[in-house]
């Protein structure tokens, strides 16, 4: 089993090596200070352990997934900028099935996000309201005017849960885990190498090299949008990511 350090926690759960590396927890504080609230360090310590649970989710969501094909799971590690699920080559499996595989990480934390709605609608007594108000709430973030078009249903939700929740601490925690999984899945699906839909991008096309320059222009589009939105730290990962692809492409195009 994974040993433990003072720095990096390591463990084993349902067989399969996980390392959660102390650069994760550093990443995890600055988005949490991302807001334009004042510091808060409650938030921030419930944003780190949400945020990490969330992201767990999502690599097992990728292990398990490769297990049900029979690719051996060689580990899970938090660090950096994100997650990796470490498997055996998958050269020998269909392609229909590594697609499921690059894709399954976003649907088990879409699904999860999905029963933590289901979790607190049954508290409210409106079910289905909290599972279309777990995915769609955070879409918020992305257009803060996205509450004005919310369907009835949703509206009539988020205005039960301050009778039912008066200090809304509850409501605030499945909240942050829910945009935390939802936007963390859409931006993970976007077609930029090496993210998950840069990935299933290439498999689709069975050109890696197409897919790289197509990360090339999105990266770029994203990177003009997070300047003008003053995202600092988010327009230092699409740099980095638009660097990632064109380096990519720029391989390809010097190969004889």
């Amino acid at each position: 089993m994974p040993q433990s350090s003072r720095f990096t926690f390591s463990f084993s759960f349902a067989g399969i090596p996980t390392t959660i590396r102390p650069s994760i927890w550093i990443v995890l504080l600055i988005l949490s200070s991302a807001g334009s609230g004042p510091p808060d360090l409650v938030y921030s310590l419930t944003f780190m352990f949400l945020g990490a649970l969330s992201l767990l989710i999502h690599e097992y969501g990728h292990a398990f997934c490769a297990r049900a094909f029979g690719v051996r799971v060689l580990n899970v590690e938090l660090g950096n900028l994100g997650g990796l699920t470490h498997t055996e080559a998958r050269q020998n499996i269909p392609r229909w099935q590594d697609l499921l595989i690059v894709l399954a990480g976003a649907g088990a934390a879409l699904t999860a996000a999905a029963v933590a709605g289901a979790f607190f609608g049954l508290l409210v007594g409106d079910v289905p309201g909290g599972v279309l108000t777990a995915l769609l709430l955070p879409l918020h973030l992305l257009a803060p005017q996205g509450p004005d078009a919310l369907i009835p249903s949703i509206q009539s939700f988020l205005r039960s849960t301050a009778a039912f929740d008066p200090s809304l601490r509850l409501w605030q925690g499945f909240s942050l885990f829910a945009s935390i999984s939802v936007l963390w899945s859409i931006f993970n699906l976007l077609p930029i190498l090496p993210l998950d839909g840069g990935k299933a991008l290439a498999l689709l096309l069975g050109n890696a090299r197409t897919s790289s320059l197509i990360g090339v222009i999105v990266s770029s589009l994203i990177l003009v949008w997070a300047l003008t939105q003053l995202m600092i730290f988010t327009s230092l990962i699409i740099v980095w990511l638009l660097y990632f692809n064109w380096h990519y492409y720029r391989n390809f195009t010097r190969e004889p």
